[in-house]
């Protein structure tokens, strides 16, 4: 799996989580609801730290909690 494509599956497992529309999240962000889109599509190879930064304020949870992932066994 890609980078742009791992990110793109915690953000939606975040928002699935906190019951948030990929429509919530563009209006919490101030990103445009097709960047929101494009995000969540895996349209791009990576995404930027501080575009993370924001999608983690708008969900409610610190940066370093984005990237802890939960080991399955």
């Amino acid at each position: 799996m890609k980078l742009g494509q791992d990110i793109a599956a915690r953000i939606n497992e975040l928002m699935q989580e906190k019951g948030v529309t990929k429509e919530e999240l563009a209006e919490r962000t101030h990103l445009p609801l097709q960047t929101v889109e494009e995000i969540l599509g895996c349209a791009y190879d990576a995404i930027g730290l501080h575009t993370i930064f924001v999608i983690c304020r708008a969900l409610d949870i610190f940066l370093k909690d984005f990237f802890q992932v939960p080991v399955q066994a």
